[in-house]
């Protein structure tokens, strides 16, 4: 078990506290000495509230624990998706490879379920078939776990394209199951986008006109948190691609051009040329 006494201890020297000032009406005084000497584990319940009386977020905690420095599951899933962003299949095969070595070391499976992420992308990248077998335990983890959170929406987002559109719904159903008890946590909130515009243009492709409909309503009734403008403006070119569909082509081709236009404007050329493309591909269906 973590120990995170010499990390209380610290942050409330820093802060010009006593034991005392910190653990009045949470745990006793004398309890909480143990606690920073780390001769006892307090609960986590307990922990929040001290963490509370420090004003302190969980976050910036763990970072100041972890020598000021972000933890290395974040910085190695942060390491991962700038190489994606460049394209770079290389230095994504050695991040797995360390990956693949952290997992031998602990025997933790989320170092497994990266690794099998990571693969999928470097196989998407490289134009590559994927070995079905192999992304067993990704997909397994997805069907057994009942009520999803961050970290489910996350590995489900990233990898929807290696599950057929059957699948993909089912798992969506599990995705929105608990949509409003998250819809403040802004961080989930960009997974969920993301993974509705993914399933519109899945369904799109699919001609699946009720299911893309539907998901296409739940992104343009989302709460317009102006810290998405991408995902708001994605969500303008799907529904011109809805209206070419129902022979509104004029209309529809308009709106999805806007959105290609805003992209440029915004500098993000490579999406912008990505949507045009999809855009010609549509209309020449």
């Amino acid at each position: 078990m973590t120990s995170y006494g010499k990390t209380l201890k610290q942050i409330r020297i820093n802060k010009g506290l006593t034991q005392k000032d910190v653990a009045e009406n949470i745990i006793s005084h004398s309890f909480y000495a143990k606690v920073e000497r780390d001769d006892s584990n307090i609960a986590a319940d307990r922990l929040l509230d001290i963490l509370d009386r420090l004003n302190m977020e969980g976050d910036e905690f763990l970072f100041i624990h972890n020598g000021y420095n972000e933890p290395y599951k974040r910085t190695l899933r942060q390491d991962l998706l700038q190489t994606f962003f460049k394209n770079d299949t290389e230095k994504m095969t050695q991040l797995r490879a360390e990956i693949d070595l952290k997992f031998r070391e602990t025997d933790d499976f989320f170092y497994q379920l990266l690794s099998i992420d990571t693969y999928c992308i470097i196989q998407k990248l490289n134009d590559e078939p994927i070995d079905v077998a192999l992304i067993e335990p990704l997909k397994n983890y997805l069907f057994d776990t009942e009520t999803w959170g961050h970290y489910e929406a996350m590995l489900f987002t990233n990898n929807m394209f290696i599950f057929d559109i059957e699948t993909n719904l089912m798992f969506a159903n599990k995705l929105l199951k608990n949509l409003k008890q998250y819809e403040q946590y802004s961080l989930h909130e960009r997974h969920i986008l993301t993974a509705l515009i993914n399933l519109t243009i899945l369904c799109i492709d699919n001609d699946y006109t009720h299911e893309t409909d539907y998901y296409l309503k739940l992104l343009s009734t989302r709460k317009k948190n102006p810290k998405f403008l991408y995902e708001r403006n994605i969500t303008l070119f799907l529904n011109g691609i809805c209206l070419i569909r129902d022979d509104q082509v004029t209309e529809g081709r308009a709106k999805s051009e806007r959105a290609i236009q805003i992209l440029n404007t915004l500098n993000m050329t490579n999406n912008a040329k990505r949507y045009q493309k999809y855009l010609d591909n549509y209309l020449n269906r």
